[in-house]
């Protein structure tokens, strides 16, 4: 099976994440105004809950099972077969057990929104048969974001069409749970038939993934529960609304964690695969250059965020979702923080099998942010949970960072970064004052927007041509030998 090129994986799933980022775009003020901060946040605390259990069901599959299919060598049907059986098993015994478990939360311990809760039972279904994993290991991107975009764009369809009040709550919910997520990993299936053949595998073939898959699982989990406590414990504190507005805020503030998690999902199957051949040397060249683009990216992106909130959250939301603009620019240095520790996490801590260090962070982060959400929560609601999350995520980036110091070129990165803080800060100052008194509309946001990319990209020029000058000549050599 031929690898694809890394820039082909990066483009199709650039593309993709911009359809991710469209649709919220599309759908969200419609939602706000349908459903009202009651709907979503309703929706919003059934998925938190919900996604617990698949997260049991995949047991760290997401980031293991693309390791390991991506180290097999290419056209080794049986081997690939063998260990996609393994790892499969293993999550289908899983995915009854969370099922299970569910199903005595719904009927037991949920005293509202049984329907809807049971309608995320799809949620749990979708992740036993999720086999992005298999996709991701053997760099096939262009088919996971074909077949999404595909599925995005059904499903906002289907939302413009059917959902028409907050008494569309439960057909919201499916629409969302089985076509996002069912529909769309039962497609992928076909994929898996034709690359795989299937057979009962080997006793001592499961064993042998279960510790390093329950491994990565403690940090996944730990990750997971901390970034999704802060909507259980707001919905149990302070109630379903500040769960909606906490989500509304923080579903911009994912859309710029979700374009810097498409560097670290392409680069970490190729590094993987470097690895397994030898090849040391170019996987730290992959490391090294996702992780400045990360940075650049991140501080981007964070400093936009701060510039234009206001404004955007006036005309992007209703009136009953003004508090989301606060909460937008505090989760703002979070998005530099997150980011670059999901980066640094899938270009060196995982491909390195370095997983003791992914897990120590994850569960530092879990208990602080645990802590935090107690203390801040009953005070300050919804801010109180934003304040924990970036603070939670500050401490991870740098535990991460001091564990792998010795290893990775951390003052060469520290100084890259201040290099973009002072581009988004001249950026920032000039957008500032220039649009500070003009009309607020959709025009001049989107020119205040570009100005920030021209002022921004002419700092990340230099930077290119200071860091990269000798590949750049390689490249331009490359381009004149076809010409």
């Amino acid at each position: 099976m031929k690898k694809k090129s890394i820039v082909e994986n990066f483009l199709f799933q650039l593309v993709y994440q911009l359809v991710v980022m469209l649709v919220p775009f599309i759908t969200a003020p419609y939602l706000a105004r349908t459903l009202g901060a009651q709907g979503v946040g309703t929706y919003s605390f059934c998925y938190t809950i919900s996604n617990c259990f698949v997260l049991l069901t995949k047991l760290g599959i997401d980031n293991y099972g693309a390791r390991e299919i991506a180290k097999i060598p290419p056209n080794n049907r049986k081997l690939l077969s063998e260990k996609f059986c393994s790892l499969f098993s293993i999550k289908f015994i899983m995915g009854i057990i969370s099922l299970t478990i569910y199903l005595l939360y719904v009927f037991l311990l949920a005293k509202t929104n049984i329907t809807i809760s049971l309608i995320f039972l799809l949620h749990i279904i979708s992740a036993i048969i999720d086999v992005n994993w298999f996709y991701m290991g053997i760099e096939n991107f262009r088919y996971i974001s074909i077949r999404n975009m595909a599925i995005k764009i059904l499903v906002t369809i289907l939302i413009f069409t059917f959902v028409k009040s907050s008494d569309d709550l439960k057909l919201y919910t499916l629409i969302m749970i089985g076509g996002t997520y069912f529909l769309s990993q039962f497609i992928g299936w076909g994929g898996v038939i034709k690359n795989v053949t299937f057979s009962i595998p080997k006793k001592s073939d499961v064993v042998k993934c279960i510790k390093p898959m329950f491994i990565l699982f403690v940090p996944v989990l730990a990750l997971n529960m901390y970034r999704q406590m802060d909507k259980i414990m707001l919905g149990m504190i302070s109630g379903t609304v500040q769960v909606g507005l906490y989500d509304y805020a923080e579903k911009i503030y994912m859309i710029c964690i979700t374009v810097l998690s498409v560097c670290a999902d392409v680069a970490m199957p190729r590094i993987a695969s470097c690895l397994s051949v030898g090849q040391k040397e170019k996987a730290s060249e992959f490391g090294d250059a996702f992780i400045d683009f990360s940075i650049c990216l991140s501080v981007a992106m964070a400093m936009g965020i701060l510039t234009i909130s206001d404004k955007f959250i006036s005309l992007f939301y209703s009136a009953e979702f003004s508090d989301c603009s606060g909460l937008l620019k505090l989760l703002a240095p979070s998005v530099m923080f997150l980011g670059i520790s999901i980066v640094t996490r899938k270009v060196h801590l995982i491909p390195y099998d370095l997983e003791n260090i992914f897990l120590k962070a994850s569960c530092i982060g879990a208990i602080i942010n645990f802590i935090l959400n107690m203390i801040l929560i009953p005070q300050i609601d919804s801010y109180g949970a934003v304040t924990a999350t970036v603070t939670t995520e500050l401490i991870v980036m740098l535990y991460q960072f001091i564990k792998i110091r010795k290893s990775i070129p951390i003052k060469k990165y520290f100084c890259h970064l201040l290099w973009f803080l002072t581009g988004g800060t001249v950026m920032y100052i000039t957008l500032s004052k220039i649009f500070s008194d003009v009309i607020i509309s959709w025009r001049n946001i989107f020119l205040e927007v570009f100005l920030g990319v021209v002022v921004y990209s002419f700092f990340a020029l230099i930077f290119i041509i200071k860091v990269y000058n000798s590949k750049l000549k390689v490249m331009m050599q490359k381009l004149k030998n076809l010409f």
